[in-house]
């Protein structure tokens, strides 16, 4: 890490006395796309290494890795020549849209300043108002209807009742739904094998984004269980980026689900393109040799979005790694994987999931 901060002072040190975009911002750039991306691995494999000697140097490459982002992003000198890179109209005027988006990336973090998609705090006061008004009352009935089976359950057991709690939300929602729907969820799994659901939700993206995707073989992976596929654009003929696979539940690994940006995609200094890879990580349980893994709707949903933000990197082309996949806006981030999460709930996409087993 000592090396990411060498090279901002020394960039520091030999800014001329008119920074331009390609003897500041331009030089940044390429190094952090470059080596920031190693970094990235370095310090994903705290989370999924089956080996604690590994775990611990990559926490360790973390911490230390914040320590030089934050000398960065504090070096004055820098930050000056950045902006004055931004208030020269006439250098403004020749970039192009990624360069000019990567200036105020950079002039925001050296601010600690985010600029929303909302704009401004009564922009989002008036969408909460707003969302309160439509979904309230809703709520409402929902919450009387979750006390009223309390008290009947408080009675069933000979029990005096006190209060609705927040604990009592999960219990008595999914009482609610069974006594409302008749509905069983260990029996909806039954619809949701884990291998399928996978294979499906793949097709689906491929369908949608116009992508093929192709399992690789023997790759050199973390764990076993991990599997690694190439993604490629059909017409073109032409490598799109990786994904990762690390779907089941293990010792020494993190919990729920993520995913995790390796490698951003950017053009590099030869003008090729470095092509982005992704890495989903969930618990699912593993299917033994008797029976299949099979899945909540929950967890199908946790698939789609997770997919949502891997396929997100993956198809973003920039000339930048900076402004790739999460580096957006922040309350645009979730954006793909939200929507990817309805689209798996619609019927004419929920039934191809299904298959009984």
């Amino acid at each position: 890490m000592r090396a990411i901060t060498n090279v901002y002072d020394k960039l520091a040190d030999i800014i001329q006395e008119t920074p331009t975009f390609d003897n500041v911002v331009a030089p940044i750039a390429y190094f952090d796309d470059l080596h920031k991306a190693d970094v990235n691995v370095a310090t994903f494999l705290q989370f999924v290494s089956p080996k604690s000697s590994i775990r611990k140097a990559s926490y360790m490459a973390q911490v230390r890795l914040s320590v030089s982002e934050t000398h960065m992003y504090s070096n004055k000198r820098l930050y000056n020549a950045v902006l004055s890179v931004y208030n020269n109209k006439e250098e403004m005027a020749t970039l192009c849209n990624d360069d000019k988006q990567l200036l105020k990336s950079y002039l925001r973090q050296f601010e600690n300043h985010e600029h929303q998609m909302a704009k401004n705090p009564a922009n989002v006061q008036h969408f909460l108002d707003n969302l309160e008004t439509k979904i309230g009352l809703l709520a409402s009935e929902n919450r009387k209807k979750l006390v009223q089976l309390k008290k009947k359950d408080m009675k069933n057991l000979g029990k005096e009742y006190v209060d609705f709690y927040t604990w009592d939300e999960a219990y008595y929602s999914h009482m609610l739904t069974k006594e409302m729907f008749d509905l069983n969820t260990e029996h909806v799994k039954e619809y949701f094998p884990l291998k399928h659901v996978i294979q499906t939700a793949i097709s689906i993206f491929e369908n949608l984004l116009g992508l093929q995707t192709k399992r690789a073989g023997s790759p050199n992976v973390w764990h076993p269980d991990v599997e690694l596929y190439e993604v490629w654009d059909p017409i073109e003929n032409l490598l799109v980026g990786h994904l990762y696979l690390d779907l089941y539940s293990r010792k020494n690994k993190c919990t729920g689900g993520t995913t995790f940006y390796l490698r951003p995609g950017f053009v590099q200094i030869d003008k090729l393109r470095e092509c982005p890879v992704s890495a989903i990580v969930v618990d699912f349980p593993k299917p033994s040799n008797t029976s299949q893994a099979l899945l909540s709707l929950t967890q199908v949903k946790t698939i789609f979005h997770e997919l949502g933000h891997a396929f997100h990197n993956i198809c973003t082309k920039t000339k930048w790694g900076g402004l790739c996949s999460s580096n957006v806006e922040h309350d645009f981030v979730e954006m793909p994987s939200q929507l990817m999460e309805n689209w798996c709930l619609q019927p004419s996409q929920s039934t191809t999931l299904q298959t009984e087993i």
